[in-house]
Parts: structure tokens; sequence; C-alpha cells
């Protein structure tokens, strides 16, 4: 997907469209990409996590291999789509990821999973950004898809899928249950709805930042090389973050005996931090660019604490029959401020100087995220002796 962003100006010329015309196709992308999500968990269910995997990544590369050569506008917006679907990966990997480490470090391994994530983004802009200029922009399409293709085709046939934990004894109440959907029955449990306001204050902060602190750089007249610089600092403490708050949650989970309780109170720290980070953005950054940076380092590390933590919690808040369909579902319906909290912070609120609203968005919804992570934790229960 970076190929896609960094290629967009020459794709608007091919197709006689403009780049941010060629660019709603990601708005198209990121759409799909929520409804991927949330159905994900449910096609686990029914294929398996390898097969899951599989199709995802049908779904991603084989437009990626198709972009270079379309010549329609709606065939692209239309392969965008396609790509959206290629987010139920997302909760294959978190699922056999955390089936594998089960009740030890989870939220490390959480904090790994997120922190690569992130970085791949990186990683494929350096790889586009050397390849675009000795191969031409068409062969960036290329070189990313064949890459992911050896990484799947190694996971695929390296990768063992651990056998699902063994289900508690139901009483008969909860037998009766228990032959409903997964899906069903995700549905009906308040840890589904906590963990998906969780991550939507989460998420509403994670794009309004990432999106739109560029643009309110140049607003306050910061210039590129300092925006840009900025912007791989951000990058870099999120992924950090990522490791450090994961870590943090196995430890307060061992300390209090209740894994649930731990790690969603390890949220609420992380939360707190970026409630902090987002109120003082707009009091620093027109200070100096030492204080924004500061302050924007600030909000992205409170903001990507919670993330790591939370690709752990589907784990310990469900059954394994509830798990995948969880992890899918919070996941999606937590991402669908995607397409918005750029808009709102950025366009509608960014555009008339209202900077300090946008950025005040972003407190009140990890203040809304904050307070789920306190009810979400009282719902624990101590760990079995």
């Amino acid at each position: 997907m970076t190929s896609y962003s960094m290629t967009a100006p020459q794709l608007a010329e091919k197709l006689g469209y403009t780049a941010n015309a060629v660019m709603f196709g990601e708005t198209i992308r990121m759409i799909f990409w929520v409804i991927g999500l949330i159905v994900g968990g449910a096609v686990i269910s029914k294929i398996g996590i390898k097969k899951t995997v599989i199709l995802a990544m049908a779904s991603l590369l084989i437009p990626q291999f198709l972009f270079p050569y379309i010549k329609n506008y709606g065939l692209l917006l239309v392969l965008k789509a396609i790509q959206g679907f290629a987010s139920m990966s997302w909760p294959a990997f978190v699922v056999a990821t955390m089936g594998w480490v089960r009740g030890k470090q989870i939220g490390l391994a959480s904090g790994i999973f997120l922190g690569g994530s992130l970085a791949g983004g990186g990683i494929g802009g350096f790889i586009v950004g050397h390849v675009i200029p000795s191969m031409g922009w068409q062969a960036s399409f290329w070189v990313l898809g064949l890459i992911s293709v050896v990484v799947v085709i190694i996971w695929y046939l390296t990768v063992e899928i651990a056998p699902a934990a063994p289900a508690p004894k139901e009483s008969a109440v909860e037998k009766e249950v228990s032959e409903v959907s997964p899906f069903s029955k995700m549905l009906r449990m308040p840890e589904t709805w906590l963990l998906s306001l969780i991550m939507l204050g989460s998420t509403w902060m994670l794009f309004g930042l990432l999106s739109t602190l560029p643009i309110y750089g140049s607003y306050l007249g910061y210039d590129v090389t300092h925006v840009g610089n900025l912007m791989t600092a951000v990058s870099i403490g999120y992924i950090v973050a990522a490791l450090i708050g994961g870590s943090v949650s196995d430890m307060i989970a061992k300390k209090m005996g209740n894994q649930l309780k731990g790690r969603a109170m390890t949220m609420v720290i992380g939360f707190a931090v970026a409630i902090i980070g987002a109120i003082l953005l707009p009091v620093l950054a027109p200070v100096s660019f030492g204080a924004f940076y500061f302050a924007a380092l600030l909000g992205a590390f409170g903001n990507s604490w919670p993330q790591a933590v939370f690709w752990a919690v589907p784990s310990v808040a469900y059954t394994p029959d509830v798990e995948a369909a969880g992890t899918g579902f919070t996941g999606g319906v937590g991402n669908i401020s995607d397409p918005i909290a750029p808009l709102v912070i950025g366009v509608v609120l960014g555009s008339a100087g209202l900077w300090s609203m946008g950025w005040w968005t972003c407190a009140i919804a990890s203040a809304v995220a904050l307070i789920a992570s306190i009810f979400l934790a009282a719902r624990g229960k101590p760990d079995a002796a």
C-alpha cells in the first residue's frame, strides 16, 4: 500500500485524473478495511487461520500487481475496495500469535506485532523511495508485491497454528448459550462494546495525529525538513511505546493476578499520557519546534501504548471459540475513525484555523477510551491458581 500512495501522481497522470482523486481510493480501501476486520473473525471460524491469511493476501496482492496497467478510474476504485479485505489477515495473525504465547508474554508479543506492522510502512517507503528513481514507478508495485509473496509463502510453510485451548466446562445455561454462533455470542458480551470504544478512541487520535500533523506543522510555519524529521521521530515513538506498553502489561497483569484487569489498567496509563499530549499540543506547538516535538512525541507515545496492549486483550477477555470473532469485530469497529478523524481534524476544523479544537477531539476520544478501560478492568476475574 506504500507504493500506491507514493506513486499517486504517476497513476493520476496515467488515468487523466488528479492525485487527490487517486488518493480517494485509499478512503475506499479503508471503508472495506473496516468491513474486512468485522467479518474476518467469522471467516476464520469457517475456513481456519491459514486459509484466511491466504485469502486476505490474495485480496491485497492481485490488485497490487494490476495497478500499473489499469486505464480505468472505476476499476481503480474496485481494486482498492478488494484490497480492503486484506484486513481479514489481521485477526488471523493476532489469534495465531496469541495461541502460542497464551498465558505467557502476550503483551510483549502484541507489542512486537503492532510495532512490526508500524515499521512495515517505513520499510516499504524506504524501498519504494529507492526503486522509483532506478527502476520506475511501475516497478515499485512489483518489488513490494513480490517481497510480500515471498514472506507469505515462508509464513505459510513454517508457522504452525497452536491447537485451540480446551473449552471450560459449561453449566446447562452456558451450554444453551454456546449453541448460538460465536459471532452472536460475542455481540452479547459487554467486553465487546468496551473494547470497541477503547479501540475507537485510540484510533481517532492515531489517524488524526499521523494524517494531519504534517499539515499542522506547515500551518505553524515550520519547514518541510523539520516536519519530516518530526514524523520520523513520531513513527519511532509509536514503535518504542508499543514494545514498552506490551511488556509493562505483562508485569502488571502478573502482579495483580488478574489478566484482564492488569492489561486494562495498563491501557489506562497510556490513555492518560495521550490526553496530556493532545492537550499540550496546541499550547506548545506554536512556541518553538522543540516544544512542538515534545508534545507530539508525548501524544504519540501515549497513543501507541494502549494499542499494543489491546491486541493481547481478546485472548483473555473471550473464550477460544469467540476470540477470533471478537478480535476482528472490535478492531473493525475501532477503525471506523480512519477516514473520519483526518476529515474532522484536518479538513473541517484545520481549514477553519480551529486546530486547538481538533486536538481536543483527540483528548476527548482518549478520555472515553480511558473510562471504557476502567469499566473493562472491573470485569476482570482473578487468574486460576
